[in-house]
């Protein structure tokens, strides 16, 4: 199979467990926003021991520059000071989640360290395929821009 077909049918693969966690997660009521920041950090903790370690500094940096761009320099200082307040979001675990977004996390979570080992192995360009897909899984589970750039 060509690397370019190779691409695609894992990033279809994917972006459909994306999906299905959506689906789960929009059946329930929206959560609060340090709820969504601690789904986020988790699904971006995920993401980045996906990478070479080599690799993980440089991909948050492009992470953060990516989801503050928008942002004045007084707004950036003001999201510095509330992510300092947030640090600690996953110190008491991930938030109650029913069984079906446990099953959608796990099936999403899976698929995607498949998927992952799939592109490194046909030399695709991982670290951009999962920096694009990081963003696009957080709007689909409703986490909103302000919370995605914490």
């Amino acid at each position: 199979m060509s690397r370019e077909l190779l691409g695609i049918e894992c990033a279809d693969e994917v972006s459909t467990a994306s999906s299905e966690l959506a689906l789960a997660v929009c059946a329930e009521p929206v959560a609060d926003q340090r709820a969504q920041l601690a789904l986020a950090v988790w699904q971006l903790r995920h993401v980045v021991a996906l990478l070479d370690e080599s690799a993980r500094r440089g991909f948050l940096f492009r992470v953060w520059q990516h989801r503050t761009a928008a942002l004045s320099p007084a707004q950036r200082t003001a999201l510095c000071t509330r992510g300092a307040e947030t640090c600690t979001v996953l110190a008491d675990g991930l938030p109650a989640m029913s069984p079906a977004v446990q099953r959608g996390w796990d099936g999403y979570l899976r698929t995607l360290r498949r998927t992952a080992l799939a592109w490194r192995a046909g030399d695709a360009p991982v670290n951009y395929l999962l920096f694009e897909h990081t963003h696009l899984t957080l709007r689909r589970l409703r986490v909103p821009p302000a919370v995605e750039a914490l």
